[in-house]
């Protein structure tokens, strides 16, 4: 199925790095993964009869992971192949002062077509979040945060990439450092999906649909 490059971050400086999927079993699921981050602004709306209490926007870390599912014929022998068991591990990786902390979430969606077309996932990092685990005075910007992305089909992983930093290799190098680490901080589901962010509404339809975010 066609996705729609989602307007709302066509504006936006990215850091992207194409990653190379690397597939179990030798058996290529996804392609030309690449997984990008960026600084966005809380979308703001207006609506009457709502008083506005203020607040200055905010600046979240926006992942954006873009990918080609294989192309694979459904067993009926029409039309292309529909899984309902691919989710996406997406994992952040703070280092404040030699205390890193490993954050995540698992992305889980419902019918994801084996057509060959490109195709949108898409995580969030609240502000707040990212002050309390950042170094005091960090400033949230494109390349902030190593990010990794894992594919897993039916709770097996099956291709990952990287972004998020200076390059993919420079990302992937700070996760091989701290990630398994014995004094990491693992933070589970302090990564947020569209759903429980206020561009839940935007550009509904240019994403993979949703069915559970974290546990």
């Amino acid at each position: 199925m066609k996705r729609v490059v989602p307007l709302l971050l066509s504006f936006i400086c990215l850091a992207a790095f194409t990653a190379t999927a690397q597939n179990s079993g030798g058996k290529k699921y996804f392609t030309d993964i690449e997984v990008t981050t960026s600084a966005d602004q809380t979308p703001q709306f207006s609506a009457g009869g709502v008083v506005n209490i203020g607040g200055k926007p905010r600046k979240w870390i926006v992942i954006l992971v873009k990918f080609r599912p294989a192309k694979v014929a459904a067993r009926s022998g029409s039309g292309m192949m529909w899984r309902d068991d691919v989710s996406i591990q997406f994992e952040a990786l703070f280092v404040n002062k030699g205390n890193p902390s490993l954050l995540s979430t698992k992305i889980d969606y419902w019918a994801v077509q084996f057509d060959g077309e490109e195709s949108y996932a898409i995580a969030f990092i609240n502000p707040t979040i990212f002050e309390r685990f950042s170094p005091p005075g960090a400033k949230v910007k494109k390349d902030s945060v190593p990010v990794r992305a894992t594919f897993l089909i039916n709770e097996a992983p099956v291709a990952v990439a990287y972004g998020g930093s200076k390059s993919q290799e420079a990302a992937a190098a700070e996760f091989k450092e701290y990630a398994s680490s014995p004094n990491v901080n693992r933070v589970p589901n302090a990564i947020l999906g569209k759903e429980q962010t206020p561009w839940s509404v935007l550009n509904f339809d240019a994403f993979e649909l949703t069915k559970q975010t974290g546990k």
